[in-house]
């Protein structure tokens, strides 16, 4: 009945459009008082716990990097991007997706990667003759990969909150990323052929050249950061603090692009986004607890077991729940919450936390880009000044690669695994 209490208090909470840490934390305290077995301040504790640790810092590095990155770098990027792969049919849609791929590398966030490549790339795509739905949902797609291709913020939490390398789930993104970016490539070019949308010109070999000269110090950022921590010489945590002094370097020496203004603006918002999501952390680690002591992932799994005797269908089901709530709930949020109770479940059913940790990423991509919430979605659309609406009869063909990227890691999981267990970890 406890378990109860704490889950119709956290529903109702959330009905009455409570903020998600605050809903939490409401609905442990509902829990508190009824079980009647702790006091109220257990909340507190548990909660200052979950984020006192030194690889919580990671998180708000992170998310200065990708900041930082936004000043100089996003340009560059692009426009390497767009010299070898505006040619192709559709190749503005493409390029999209390349130049999404190369920010998600030095960001980490979904919804940055949208803003930053799609108000350049966006407007570029309506300009020559692209519909608006198109633009929307090949910017929604992509912006995905920034939460996928290290360094990955939401993969930053998962590591976090179940105790896994963050290092192994950079490199086991990786492969998974790459896939899905090519996926996207060809779904984007079959689209446009059936639209009629042509290519942008030849290739100039010449301006490949001087694009990916300019481009190769930001592309330099991940290789520093993966690199460190796969030679040793820096933790994640290490990785995050050097990745900003070097991001800072890029934009502050080298393309001169900060200024006061600027730079408090970034701390501003690097300070912003981080307390909403380590507020959400610090309650979820109470909740954690809650779910720990009650054994409810226990429970889980003799419930599963009840339905079907096969792993592989009993983490089909657990994906499927994902990308139904993915439709309601937003990434940070789901990662948190339902972390605590599953891994332990899928590792009970055999599957590597590495793969479970990339494949559920791949499936909150698609939530995002999923009504009603479709964070993807609005963010793309508000870019180009399109209605979401526009972009419906485009989804679909856009979600079935990313369904297909996750199915092929779910059933050849060395695809994810091989590059860490390689090097160790």
């Amino acid at each position: 009945m406890p378990l109860v209490v704490l889950s119709m208090s956290f529903v109702l909470f959330l009905l009455l459009a409570v903020p998600v840490a605050f809903a939490i934390a409401m609905a442990i305290l509902s829990y508190l008082v009824y079980d009647g077995r702790f006091a109220a301040d257990i909340l507190i504790q548990r909660s200052i716990a979950g984020v006192n640790s030194f690889p919580m810092l990671a998180l708000p590095l992170f998310i200065l990097v990708g900041y930082l990155m936004e000043l100089g770098s996003t340009p560059r990027l692009m426009r390497f991007a767009n010299s070898f792969l505006r040619p192709l049919p559709g190749g503005l849609a493409v390029a999209n997706v390349g130049a999404s791929a190369f920010f998600g590398a030095v960001s980490g966030s979904g919804v940055a990667t949208i803003a930053a490549v799609g108000g350049v790339m966006g407007p570029e795509m309506v300009r020559n003759g692209y519909s608006k739905g198109y633009a929307t949902a090949v910017m929604a797609a992509s912006g995905g990969l920034g939460i996928l291709i290290p360094p990955s913020v939401p993969l930053i939490i998962f590591g976090l909150i179940g105790g896994v390398s963050i290092g192994a789930l950079f490199l086991a993104s990786l492969v998974p990323g790459i896939l899905v970016a090519v996926l996207l490539s060809a779904t984007a070019m079959i689209v446009a052929r059936q639209e009629g949308y042509g290519g942008g010109g030849t290739l100039d070999f010449r301006e490949i050249a001087v694009s990916f000269t300019s481009a190769i110090p930001p592309l330099l950022l991940p290789v520093v950061i993966l690199g460190g921590i796969l030679g040793g010489y820096f933790t994640s945590t290490e990785a995050a603090a050097v990745g900003a002094v070097y991001a800072l370097l890029l934009a502050g020496l080298l393309y001169r692009e900060v200024t006061v203004a600027k730079m408090q603006d970034i701390l501003v918002r690097t300070v912003l986004t981080s307390s909403v999501i380590l507020i959400i952390i610090a309650t979820s680690s109470a909740l954690a607890w809650v779910i720990t002591i009650n054994q409810v992932p226990s429970m889980v799994a003799a419930w599963m077991q009840g339905i079907t005797d096969s792993p592989v269908v009993s983490i089909l089901l657990i994906q499927a729940f994902f990308l139904i709530l993915g439709v309601f709930m937003e990434t940070m949020a789901i990662i948190i919450i339902t972390t605590p109770i599953f891994l332990p479940v899928a590792i009970a059913l055999g599957f590597d936390p590495l793969v479970y940790g990339v494949v559920l990423i791949m499936n909150l991509i698609v939530g995002s880009m999923t009504p009603p919430l479709a964070v993807g979605i609005y963010t793309a659309a508000r870019v180009i000044g399109a209605k979401p609406v526009e972009a419906n009869r485009y989804l679909v063909r856009f979600i079935i690669p990313l369904l297909l990227a996750s199915l092929i890691v779910l059933f050849v999981p060395s695809i994810a695994t091989t590059l860490p267990r390689a090097l160790g970890l």
